[in-house]
């Protein structure tokens, strides 16, 4: 079985695995080395999920060589935030969060907010935009952003949370790299109702579709698994809103007008 730990490992050199017959070729964003490019696999065996208020699809994306190449340079290029930098606010206490945490986009002044804190994208890297390429043009979806989580092993996990509603009715597509990861899928109080979440293996180079209104209303979470001993990286693209402000505006002129509204009404009343 392939070593995929490949954190400290020397970049490879042009490939040369292609197969026409199998694979898509997906070419490099870096044009000073288009060697770097992708490959997804040409025939999908695709797996829809569905339940009340849940749709997804899941599908072998990558092709192994691809997945393990795209992963390598992942390890090499990515710069993860600092723990101080991506604490998470649980019952009033900050914490740091249980896995290594970067966010990419289109400009300098995306962010994603969760759990009280909040993250900014960095550029693209090459190997990254060239992914969301790749799905693009796979699946229809383009994407503005996209968080890198990483699994260093087993013991890392992300926490039961809701990924609310994307913007546009867009997707999640969650992508993920290395050591078979689970991810499970709850309803509010399945659990204290003894309803079992639904739960989707994630392999080396595997793609979930998660389309709306699934993120509004089922729970997602990436569980701790003591006997997993490998590093993991998972992706997730999905559209952010670059202009939080408009939304702050709409509601400081409503406010402004109900208040204005009701000083003329007491004006008129009284005088």
């Amino acid at each position: 079985m392939e070593n995929i730990n490949t954190r400290h490992r020397k970049l490879s050199p042009p490939r040369d695995w292609f197969n026409e017959l199998t694979m898509i070729r997906h070419a490099s964003v870096d044009e000073d080395d288009p060697s770097l490019f992708l490959a997804t696999n040409r025939s999908f065996r695709l797996r829809r999920l569905s339940d009340d208020h849940l749709h997804m699809e899941y599908m072998r994306l990558l092709n192994v060589q691809s997945a393990s190449a795209l992963l390598q340079n992942l390890e090499s290029q990515v710069r993860y935030l600092p723990p101080e930098l991506s604490q998470v606010k649980i019952r009033g206490e900050w914490r740091n969060i249980p896995r290594e945490v970067a966010a990419y986009g289109d400009e300098d002044h995306l962010t994603r907010e969760f759990s009280g804190t909040s993250i900014s994208a960095q550029p693209w890297l090459s190997m990254l935009a060239t992914l969301r390429n790749a799905v693009a043009q796979r699946l229809g979806h383009m994407f503005n952003f996209a968080i890198v989580n990483r699994f260093v092993d087993g013991k890392c996990g992300i926490g039961t949370h809701k990924e609310g509603q994307p913007p546009h009715d867009s997707p999640l597509v969650i992508v993920t790299l290395g050591s078979r990861r689970n991810i499970t899928f709850t309803r509010e109080h399945a659990r204290s109702r003894g309803v079992d979440p639904l739960r989707v293996q994630m392999y080396h180079g595997s793609c979930l579709v998660v389309k709306p209104p699934t993120p509004a209303n089922w729970y997602l979470e990436f569980p701790k698994d003591q006997f997993n001993k490998g590093v993991a990286i998972a992706i997730i693209f999905q559209n952010v809103s670059d202009r939080p402000l408009d939304v702050i505006c709409i509601f400081y002129f409503f406010y402004l007008c109900i208040y204005l509204i009701f000083y003329l009404f007491i004006y008129l009343f009284i005088y």
